[in-house]
């Protein structure tokens, strides 16, 4: 009778520890095949909806300015996109940063405010050597004090500011000091003013007749292109390609828009590139 007893109990014992380890079978099976359910975001596990914080992560893995809310994607080029014409009112929010190049905006009087507008942000001698563009000052429309265009940025806080630079002195040029030194220089003004929307231009180029003293060509003009545009893709900074607005498809100026010395953009020239601006709001 014992024996039988044992035997019954041995195999009770038997039957119980096989059916523990089909419940862990089963067990292991269904939790393989569940889906998880948290979130990855930036190689980075959450278990549970979004992460704190996360909004700032994502503006810094994908190049947003965390001031402006601008969004860019390092390596890749915002060319300005055609928009309906946002007219004069859109014109008069724009500050102009220019060397010879655009110069006229001021001095033919074609910006609100004529000859004495406060848009245009130019040196003493008018002209800004591609050189030099690491260090220069600007007269602050404001008061006329010399100083850099980071301080007259951060005294302004401007709500677009334009950039043309590069075609004074272009031959002299050295393709990475140049391209350091515009990135450094858009640096500085989004530090001082990082609401500001800044839009680069490609070069105005050089009409047939341009004598080339200064050792600028409508080649090295083309080459100056490619180097704003690595600029843009730097930095977000928006890239206006006024070089088709008033060049020939050689890239040569148009002679209908240049003045006379072959390389400053005229008033039919400056109205063109304006009406491009108007027409190609960020």
């Amino acid at each position: 009778m014992q024996s039988k007893l044992s035997t019954l109990k041995n195999m009770l014992w038997a039957a119980a520890i096989v059916l523990c380890l089909i419940a862990l079978l089963i067990g292991f099976i269904v939790a393989s095949a569940a889906k998880y359910t948290g979130e990855q975001e930036n190689g980075t596990l959450y278990l549970s909806g979004e992460p704190e914080n996360s909004s700032d992560s994502k503006k810094a893995s994908s190049g947003e300015d965390s001031e402006s809310g601008e969004e860019f994607t390092p390596g890749e080029i915002k060319a300005l996109p055609e928009s309906s014409d946002a007219g004069q009112s859109y014109i008069d929010s724009i500050t102009f940063l220019t060397d010879s190049s655009l110069i006229g905006l001021r001095d033919n009087g074609l910006l609100t405010g004529g000859i004495e507008t406060k848009q245009v942000w130019a040196s003493e001698a008018g002209n800004i050597p591609a050189k030099t563009i690491g260090d220069f000052n600007i007269v602050n429309p404001g008061d006329g004090v010399l100083m850099s265009p980071s301080m007259a940025a951060g005294i302004a806080k401007p709500k677009v500011l334009v950039i043309e630079l590069g075609m004074d002195g272009l031959g002299d040029a050295k393709k990475a000091e140049f391209v350091k030194s515009y990135i450094d220089l858009i640096n500085a003004i989004k530090a001082e003013s990082p609401d500001t929307v800044i839009i680069c231009c490609g070069p105005t180029s050089v009409s047939s007749f341009y004598p080339a003293l200064d050792g600028t060509t409508v080649a090295m003009a083309l080459e100056l292109k490619d180097w704003v545009m690595q600029v843009c893709s730097s930095t977000g900074a928006y890239f206006a390609d006024i070089t088709r607005v008033v060049c020939d498809v050689s890239g040569t100026l148009n002679s209908d828009f240049s003045a006379a010395n072959g390389k400053t953009i005229n008033s039919a020239g400056l109205s063109e590139i304006l009406m491009y601006l108007r027409t190609h709001k960020p």
